[in-house]
């Protein structure tokens, strides 16, 4: 999406130049205009903007294949549903995640669009989502978002007790041995953080330096999750701010370290957006979550 604005200048002679900005990036999905899903083992979203892939871990069995559901949709009449089942045997990791902005491949307003590391633009976020019915609650770790730095040179970070890489802002699920909330018609969730001195929960709560809010969902209900963050560059630590809000209401302002130097561990210095379940191997749980009005938007 390319816009463009005049700005009149007056040196001597009064002259109007017409500037073109930088082209402003763009997703939205709602499901409405005749989205769907084609793919079991790979699946996709297809939508007339163009296909968003899923990936899928090894181990990882569905609860039905994911579709577009015309049913208790935040902005009816469509909707992105997914639903997953226990793992399979020895299955190291669980995963269904859409992702929705690349970290490499051209996205909505070129290559203006891609975020990195140091660019220190400004990255909006918004999704509606909703737990289904029957939702279990994770034995450990399990997340719904996130924002994620890839790891090409795996060889720097070999003897590391953690992975210089993946999900750096991300919405996790509270697990069952860390729930404050035990009622079965709530799930808990966790807005965190990550960089080399955040890695790890343990409490999910603000005792983790990698938690940033705590709040909890009804089941069935819709909500409505906002985040704007800005990545700037850092030969040891890259910086930046995330806002978060939830339905309208801002809970989050956090300025501080975030993600992996790529110099100093070999991280990619782009990342990218994917909604869906993430989580570790659980035997007996089931999730299913609903997506809706999902944008992405980057200004100049």
């Amino acid at each position: 999406m390319l816009r463009m604005f005049a700005i009149g200048l007056a040196a001597g002679s009064c002259q109007t130049l017409a500037l073109a900005q930088q082209p402003s990036a763009e997703r939205l999905l709602n499901f409405d205009d005749g989205a769907k899903v084609e793919g079991r083992k790979l699946p996709k979203v297809i939508t007339p903007g163009g296909s968003i892939n899923a990936t899928i871990d090894p181990g990882t069995i569905l609860d039905g294949a994911p579709r577009i559901s015309s049913s208790g949709c935040y902005s009816p009449p469509k909707c992105l549903r997914l639903s997953m089942a226990p793992s399979a045997p020895n299955s190291k990791k669980n995963k269904i995640l859409f992702n929705i902005w690349s970290h490499h491949k051209k996205v909505p307003g070129g290559q203006n669009g891609i975020i990195r590391i140091n660019d220190g633009r400004v990255t909006n976020v918004s999704f509606a989502m909703k737990l289904g019915a029957g939702y279990s609650t994770p034995i450990h770790n399990l997340l719904h978002f996130q924002v994620s730095q890839t790891l090409p040179d795996k060889s720097r970070s070999a003897k590391m007790d953690y992975v210089p890489a993946g999900p750096i802002i991300s919405l996790n699920m509270v697990p069952k041995s860390r729930r404050a909330d035990k009622s079965s018609e709530y799930q808990e969730f966790v807005l965190s953080v990550r960089y080399p001195g955040a890695n790890k929960f343990r409490y999910y709560d603000r005792r983790d330096k990698t938690v940033l809010y705590r709040g909890k969902m009804k089941i069935g209900e819709w909500y409505r999750f906002g985040l704007s963050f800005a990545l700037k560059g850092g030969n040891d630590q890259p910086q930046g701010n995330i806002r978060f809000r939830l339905n309208g209401e801002q809970k989050v302002n956090y300025n501080g370290p975030i993600g992996f130097s790529p110099k100093k561990y070999g991280s990619s210095d782009t990342v990218g957006i994917d909604l869906g379940i993430y989580r570790t191997p659980d035997k007996s749980g089931r999730q299913t979550v609903y997506f809706d009005d999902v944008k992405v938007f980057r200004p100049k």
